[in-house]
């Protein structure tokens, strides 16, 4: 099936920050017969990364530079998936929102002390750093100006 014939219907959003159970939530989600778009899909469906990483650089450009900011190219990145959750996408929340009003919600959380202390050990020690380092290192480059991090 080519890209143009996919489904492009995304049925469920999960809004919370990775280390909130967005990927224990993404296997009970497949389990009902979701296709879920996580963070680690980023790393594992061809030219994503680079789909990524190229609008991060060219959104935090514009931003910096008073640019108009341009638009997540979401249905080269969603389609074929009904549901989407995890990081980077809980930074689009209200372009998610608008673009799937009818979308279900799932928010996650995580006390702010466990939370930090869980993404310090994903960042020192996680397989997707190991496995992905020059993405991410690439990204979190790109994002430091872009993300502000909140009490969750």
């Amino acid at each position: 099936m080519n890209k143009s014939s996919k489904s492009f219907d995304i049925k469920l959003i999960g809004f919370g920050y990775a280390r909130t159970g967005t990927y224990s939530l993404k296997h009970a989600l497949q389990h009902l017969g979701y296709k879920c778009y996580h963070f680690e899909d980023i790393f594992t469906t061809p030219g994503h990364d680079k789909i990524w990483a190229e609008h991060i650089k060219l959104r935090c450009y514009n931003e910096v530079n008073g640019l108009p900011v341009p638009k997540v190219p979401w249905r080269a990145l969603l389609s074929g998936y009904d549901a989407v959750l995890d990081f980077p996408h809980v930074l689009f929340a209200k372009e998610l929102r608008a673009l799937f009003p009818r979308a279900k919600v799932i928010l996650t959380k995580r006390e702010t002390e466990g939370w930090l202390k869980s993404m310090r050990h994903l960042l020192e020690t996680g397989n997707a750093l190991k496995t992905h380092r020059y993405a991410l290192e690439y990204v979190t480059e790109q994002l430091a100006e872009f993300i502000t991090i909140t009490e969750l």
